[in-house]
């Protein structure tokens, strides 16, 4: 893998672009989304369900806060690289959550629950596999990297779409709840792909770039 290749990877910059403003304003997404999405379903299951929407608001006023006393003397790229990764990494700790949530509400706890989670693991790890490979045979693209997650990613919303399928073939359902939860799937299968900042960042400690 030529070291040249990899540095111009990474030389692409955060999701961003190191700008404070940007991830000041950012970070409190996932806090209002929490707020709003987990409200609800905490209510009406009860029991020890709320702590699950403060633990949601404990980690994003985490971010929030992180966010803020990083980007106060300016962000360098890893900086910027390492919030990408907290700030997404929160996104997808909440959907998942907020998945759980609304699926326990409604269909209790079932093993297709885990399907839930497939896309969400499976996205990260192809696209990271596919840019190795591609870096180590000299042929790394920034247009090759965004086919591959635009396949990844609709290959998950697919597994989802189908998993959905299969759950609740031949069984009245709430149609919202559908909706929401495969809204929710795409949305964390989307988000997932901002956690290959840590592929950038363990390649700036491996070689040790000074970016």
């Amino acid at each position: 893998m030529l070291q040249e290749q990899v540095k111009e990877y990474v030389s692409l910059g955060s999701a961003f672009k190191e700008d404070e403003k940007l991830y000041r304003t950012q970070c409190f997404v996932p806090l209002v989304f929490a707020l709003i999405g987990g409200m609800a379903p905490g209510a009406i299951l009860g029991g020890f369900w709320p702590f699950l929407l403060i633990v949601m608001l404990i980690v994003s006023v985490a971010c929030v806060i992180t966010t803020f006393k990083l980007s106060s003397y300016g962000l360098t790229l890893q900086d910027a690289l390492c919030l990408d990764a907290f700030i997404y990494g929160t996104w997808v700790l909440n959907l998942s959550i907020l998945e759980l949530m609304y699926f326990v509400m409604w269909k209790g706890f079932t093993p297709w629950l885990l399907l839930m989670y497939l896309p969400v693991m499976c996205i990260p790890l192809f696209v990271g596999m596919r840019i190795h490979i591609l870096l180590k045979k000299k042929i790394y693209s920034k247009k090759r990297t965004a086919k591959s997650s635009a396949t990844a990613v609709g290959f998950g919303a697919g597994m989802a779409g189908m998993s959905f399928a299969a759950i609740f073939r031949n069984a009245e359902q709430s149609t919202v709840i559908v909706v929401v939860l495969v809204c929710f799937v795409i949305l964390s299968s989307l988000m997932s792909l901002g956690l290959l900042s840590l592929h950038k960042l363990y390649f700036i400690k491996k070689y040790q770039m000074n970016l």
